[in-house]
């Protein structure tokens, strides 16, 4: 403990500061390396997901698959099949098929989901990983298969 002075004169028993230690991180950022054009596919990618968002709002579903799909497809193209990504691209078609009442189309897009998420994330216990556990629990039990949910 280190003393520091009060406004009063008094004096108060403090912590002295730490210092955060995180893990070296296992990727780099594009951003000094490409120009800015990561930042700007990232912004790209943003409008892409609010437009895919929008369709499946409207319950357009056929329009908010095409656009997901195509999400998935520049995140494969981009990091490869087994980023956190690419998981969460699955994630989102998965949402589609259950929106549409395809639950079987559903289990298999969140089975790979997970698959991905775990590998990617390092973790069955990631709370990414448990959120695609769950939706597959619930495309199981919509689609009858109640012991596998």
């Amino acid at each position: 403990m280190t003393r520091s002075s009060t406004a009063s004169g008094g004096s108060v028993k403090t912590a002295p500061p730490t210092t955060t230690h995180y893990p070296k991180a296992h990727h780099t950022c594009p951003c000094d390396a490409d120009n800015g054009t990561f930042l700007e596919a990232e912004k790209n990618l943003q409008a892409i997901h609010e437009m895919a968002s929008e369709h499946l709002e409207q319950g357009e579903y056929s329009e908010a698959l095409e656009v997901f799909e195509e999400i998935l497809r520049g995140q494969l193209a981009r990091y490869g099949e087994d980023h956190h990504r690419v998981g969460t691209a699955l994630h989102n078609i998965g949402i589609v098929h259950m929106r549409r009442g395809d639950y079987s189309q559903a289990v298999t897009v969140y089975k790979e989901a997970v698959r991905v998420r775990k590998m990617a994330l390092g973790s069955p216990l990631h709370s990414d990983v448990a959120v695609s556990l769950a939706q597959l629990g619930v495309a199981y039990m919509e689609s009858n298969k109640h012991r596998k949910a």
